[in-house]
């Protein structure tokens, strides 16, 4: 059964990557900066929609523990799809997964 439109409308935008970063985080993406880490953070490629319930679930957890959790917990495609594509989390991906979003945007939306 699809879901909801409340469910599909009641969205929050989670930071992949979390904003506060700890554990792993500070190695796994090396800022040099604040204003890098923010940049990348901010960026397109290190957000995707998910449920209130969800967002609140996955909280500042690993790579590995987020990817486990939302893999099964969320209703939005685009997040279910970054979870099993990327084996890793870092700069780079973040990057390449804005880059990505960037041309599909320009070619959804041309003008």
């Amino acid at each position: 059964m699809p879901p909801s439109v409340p469910a599909l409308t009641k969205f929050t935008i989670d930071h992949i990557a979390p904003q506060s970063l700890g554990g792993e985080w500070p190695t796994t993406l090396e800022f040099t900066n604040a204003d890098e880490k923010d940049e990348i953070l901010n960026s397109w490629g290190s957000l995707a929609p998910l449920s209130s319930a969800a967002n609140s679930s996955k909280g500042s957890s690993s790579w590995d523990s987020a990817k486990g959790k939302l893999g099964h917990e969320t209703i939005y495609s685009t997040t279910k799809t970054i979870l099993p594509s990327h084996e890793k989390w870092n700069q780079k991906t973040i990057q390449a997964r804005t880059a990505k979003l960037i041309d599909w945007a320009i070619e959804r939306w041309p003008e």
